[in-house]
């Protein structure tokens, strides 16, 4: 329906043309009357709309004109689709890249906040330009829509877990050694004895995969056992590697402490992997200021810098290496720098039977596996965790 703006007196409520158009009135028209016309009650709205059938005693070309009444519970409900697209917006920064994602059109997705706007009464967002700024009200709110989101697709997990007791989705966060050591070799086995069973891997950085397990885009998660707000499997420890060539004047002792890396060229992984921030931590604690070298997100792309000579790449222990390079598990002070790992998932979260016997499954293979345990032997061991239930070696060693 488009607003009036020319000066002829109508019949039609207030800045509604006449119809044009054989289309029938929808609630977006009904929250863009009720917007733009303060004065209309929205619990009784007169809408024109043209009726596309022969009707008894008229004339099939005469347009007929009826009145619906809507009431204001059925004309102006918020629309999940609405608070995911306000969602979207703000998470992808601009109403063309939330468009572009949720495959509509740029006017379509305007409309939809519009509506929203509208039917919350408050503004979402302050337009300058072609660029939308979130208002202090638009913030407030969209933590409540997160959650109402949230909880709507709560309800369809459980509904679908209901109906199907044996096919099933799940999604793995993972970091590319994980993928490399575990995941590969594990996930042969599992999808010839659970076929109907969908796996989707999601790779990202420590501090990437816990934003998407609270986000709730993955089931499960690769990430440290160091935080109570999940519940899961505990895996393996991870110990901070020091690669570099066997030739090296360091590569000598069976663990390298980290004061020695002063002025030493570094090859490190980009801040988003935990790894890269234990090792931070640790250079802080001691006042080390790292000659960072090269960064990247790539291991592999370090490996290979390192073994061309470039610096010293400091890893993750569950990293695969070739046998031309030389690992040593760092120290600072005499104590190991790394943590144990779970495979992590969100207690407020419906958890699928397919999703909790994956868990199970990849923690005992890993266990089987320990990426990185020939690495970290004559490493000082870290202490492992006691709140997220016995790992999979204890479980195999109490069950003897």
């Amino acid at each position: 329906m488009a607003s009036g703006t020319g000066s002829r007196a109508s019949s039609t409520p207030s800045r509604i043309n006449p119809p044009a158009m054989p289309k029938m009135p929808d609630r977006n028209d009904v929250a863009t009357i009720t917007a733009t016309n303060p004065r209309i009650n929205p619990a009784c709205i007169a809408i024109p709309f043209v009726a596309g059938r022969r009707m008894r005693g008229i004339d099939s070309s005469v347009q007929c004109i009826d009145f619906l009444i809507f009431h204001a519970k059925y004309g102006l409900k918020m629309d999940l689709q609405n608070l995911r697209t306000f969602m979207a917006i703000v998470d992808d920064g601009g109403v063309a890249r939330a468009a572009a994602r949720l495959n509509m059109s740029q006017p379509a997705a305007t409309r939809q906040i519009q509506v929203l706007e509208a039917s919350l009464g408050v503004r979402l967002f302050d337009r300058v330009g072609r660029r939308v700024h979130l208002t202090s009200e638009g913030d407030d709110l969209l933590r409540r829509c997160r959650e109402i989101v949230r909880q709507a697709d709560l309800l369809q997990e459980r509904a679908a877990a209901l109906r199907s007791g044996e096919a099933g989705v799940i999604t793995i966060g993972a970091t590319p050694p994980l993928i490399e050591t575990v995941l590969v070799d594990f996930l042969k086995g599992y999808r010839q004895r659970f076929p109907r069973v969908d796996v989707g891997i999601v790779e990202d950085g420590g501090a990437g995969l816990i934003a998407r397990l609270e986000k709730g885009e993955v089931n499960l998660a690769y990430i440290p056992a160091d935080d109570q707000r999940w519940e899961g499997r505990l895996l393996y420890p991870i110990h901070v590697i020091a690669v570099l060539s066997r030739g090296h004047p360091l590569a000598a002792d069976a663990t390298l402490d980290i004061a020695a890396l002063k002025d030493q060229p570094l090859l490190l992984l980009h801040r988003g992997f935990g790894s890269r921030q234990w090792f931070d931590q640790a250079c802080e604690a001691i006042g080390l200021d790292a000659n960072v070298a090269f960064q990247s997100s790539s291991h592999n792309a370090l490996i290979g810098l390192a073994s061309a000579g470039f610096g010293i790449a400091i890893l993750p222990s569950a990293v695969s290496l070739p046998a031309t390079m030389r690992a040593m598990p760092l120290v600072v002070r005499r104590k190991p720098i790394g943590k144990w790992t779970m495979l992590a998932w969100d207690p407020k979260r419906f958890m699928s039977r397919h999703a909790l016997e994956f868990a199970d499954a990849l923690a005992a293979h890993a266990a089987r596996i320990a990426p990185g345990r020939d690495l970290i032997r004559k490493a000082p061991a870290l202490p492992e965790p006691k709140s997220f239930g016995p790992s999979p070696h204890r479980q195999k060693r109490s069950a003897r």
